[in-house]
């Protein structure tokens, strides 16, 4: 997993999702969830850059992120897929 903080957004590099460009469904991401030193998540916002090859991702509760999950829960829908189409599997940066 390739992250990069950057000040309160933690920054998800094409690593995560694979060497393909992602894709949404929805006008919003959905399924983030970020967490702190302490390692309790939050949701989190997130939206993709403006080249699509990595996502931003933020949460107000958490200062300073150093954990990211995507559809992490035994039910968690999520809307973001790949450009052929499939979703991005689940996954977590903290494991």
């Amino acid at each position: 997993m390739n992250t990069q903080r950057l000040s309160t957004l933690l920054l998800l590099c094409t690593l995560c999702l694979g060497t393909v460009e992602a894709k949404i469904v929805l006008p919003d991401i959905v399924g983030f969830e970020v967490a702190g030193a302490d390692g309790k998540f939050f949701p989190a916002k997130a939206r993709l850059n403006e080249s699509h090859k990595s996502i931003m991702v933020s949460a107000e509760q958490v200062a300073a992120p150093t954990a990211v999950r995507y559809c992490f829960k035994a039910f968690q829908p999520g809307n973001l897929k790949s450009v052929r189409g499939l979703p991005v599997v689940p996954f977590r940066s903290d494991r």
